[in-house]
C-alpha cells in the first residue's frame, strides 16, 4: 500500500478514486501520575512520546486496511489529526483518499 501526504504520485497514474478512508483509534496511555513525573524540568515524557507514535501507527494501518477493502492499492494527502476525550483519552484519527494508481512506464 503506498501512502503519501502529497494530493499526487509521481510516477504512477491514478486511475480511480474510491473515496474517504479513515482509521481511528481512541486510548489511554499507561502510566497515569508516572508520566508527570517524567516531564519534570522540561524534559520529554518518552512513555507519552512512545504513546503518541503507536497511536498514530495504529490509526495509520487501519486506514490503510479501508483503503484495502475499498479495493485501493494507495491513499493520497494523508492527515492526521488528535483531540483529548474527557482527562483520560485521546482519539488519533489519520484520513485521506483511498486511490487506485498504476505506475507509468520508465521514459
Amino acid at each position: 500500500m503506498i501512502v503519501s501526504t502529497t494530493e499526487q504520485l509521481p510516477g504512477y497514474r491514478i486511475d480511480r478514486i474510491l473515496g474517504p478512508v479513515m482509521g481511528v483509534i481512541a486510548a489511554a496511555p499507561a502510566g497515569g501520575l508516572g508520566l508527570a513525573f517524567e516531564a519534570i524540568g522540561g524534559g520529554e515524557a518518552a512513555t507519552f512520546s512512545q504513546f503518541s507514535f503507536g497511536a498514530r501507527h495504529e490509526a495509520l494501518s487501519r486506514m490503510t486496511a479501508e483503503a484495502g477493502r475499498a479495493g485501493g492499492n494507495a491513499v493520497l494527502a494523508v492527515r492526521f489529526d488528535s483531540r483529548p476525550i474527557g482527562d483520560s483519552f485521546v482519539e488519533v484519527c489519520a484520513y485521506g483518499t483511498a486511490v487506485v494508481a498504476t505506475a507509468l512506464p520508465p521514459r
